[in-house]
């Protein structure tokens, strides 16, 4: 009897045992999971970002070189820019009207390439490769420019801070 209740408890001990690794390597998985969840969720919330402020440049190009007149044009990218921003993007506006008259001006972007270079969080910087074919009467030349945008998020938004041409290629 003696050996039947002392094979019980050995049988009974490997039992808890074994009960109590499964337990505890389960506890294990679900706290890799947990760390893999967390990293993937804060891998696409960067990613998300990152296309936010992309986007954010790239509609920022389009204004820029859009067709629009030009006092249309500063009232739409004067919302996606800082002042400072918009002071490089329009150094020179007074809020003067160009005369349409005389003057046909239509720009046509051929390709428009960004690449970006991680900042903070709260700042991202831009290198655009940008091929822009302008018609001025009927008169049409081809540019290919090196424009750098800074974009910095305010309010829950991207604002260009800083625009700049780097060079014409």
């Amino acid at each position: 009897m003696r050996k039947w209740v002392l094979g019980m408890s050995v049988i009974l001990l490997l039992v808890v045992g074994v009960s109590v690794y499964s337990v505890h390597k389960s506890q294990e998985q679900v706290a890799e999971m947990k760390g893999e969840k967390d990293r993937i969720v804060q891998k696409k919330a960067e990613e998300k970002e990152r296309g936010q402020a992309t986007e954010a440049n790239q509609a920022f190009i389009r204004l820029l070189f859009g067709n629009e007149p030009t006092a249309t044009k500063q009232k739409q990218i004067q919302k996606r820019t800082t002042a400072k921003g918009f002071a490089m993007a329009f150094p020179s506006a007074d809020g003067n009207e160009q005369d349409t008259d005389r003057l046909y001006v239509k720009n046509t972007i051929q390709s428009l390439a960004s690449y970006q270079r991680e900042g903070s969080g709260e700042s991202k910087q831009f290198l655009n490769i940008i091929e822009l074919t302008i018609t001025v009467n009927n008169i049409d030349s081809t540019s290919k420019l090196l424009l750098q945008t800074i974009l910095v998020k305010e309010k829950g938004q991207w604002l260009v801070k800083n625009v700049l041409i780097l060079t014409n290629l």
